[in-house]
């Protein structure tokens, strides 16, 4: 009875795991491209993102904004931005931090506005979408805020 309640609930385990992996490999799967700079250190970008469940994806869109400017940076035909972190550890170096911060929502303070009329759809071939949204983030106040939790150096503290 005990090896039955323990294998019932380790496959429980298992399910809810491989759904994390799942959701943040979607989540993180995305394309981001410079618009343009909307003065007080705000880029408009656009960011293309993909899911399987569209009522979600515009959320998806904000968080791989953020993320994109923080890990990836950005380019286009009007410019181009670095990654504010250019460590490839750097996720895994400060996991609760980003794991908290794009799961209770801390990214949506960055996330200045959404241009109406912006998004794009459209229909892959399997069963998943491809949501494309245009949207300003304020790229200052989040090198601050990563400054002042000791994610990334700050500008003035040198090599």
């Amino acid at each position: 009875m005990t090896l039955c309640c323990f294998l019932l609930a380790s496959c429980g385990s298992v399910r809810r795991a491989s759904q994390t992996i799942q959701d943040d490999r979607e989540q993180f799967r995305y394309e981001i491209e410079y618009i343009k700079t909307a003065g007080d250190d705000r880029a408009i970008v656009k960011v293309w993102s993909y899911g399987r469940i569209l009522k979600d994806l515009e959320e998806i869109c904000k968080i791989n904004a953020v993320h994109g400017i923080i890990f990836k940076g950005y380019h286009g035909p009007n410019g181009k931005q670095n990654a504010l972190i250019n460590s490839s550890t750097a996720y895994c170096d400060n996991r609760a931090f980003f794991d908290n911060f794009f799961r209770k929502g801390e990214y949506l303070k960055y996330i200045s506005s959404v241009v109406a009329g912006s998004t794009e759809l459209k229909k892959l071939n399997n069963n998943e979408y491809k949501l494309a949204s245009v949207m300003s983030v304020d790229v200052a106040l989040l090198r601050k805020d990563l400054e002042e939790a000791a994610v990334i150096k700050g500008l003035s503290t040198g090599f």
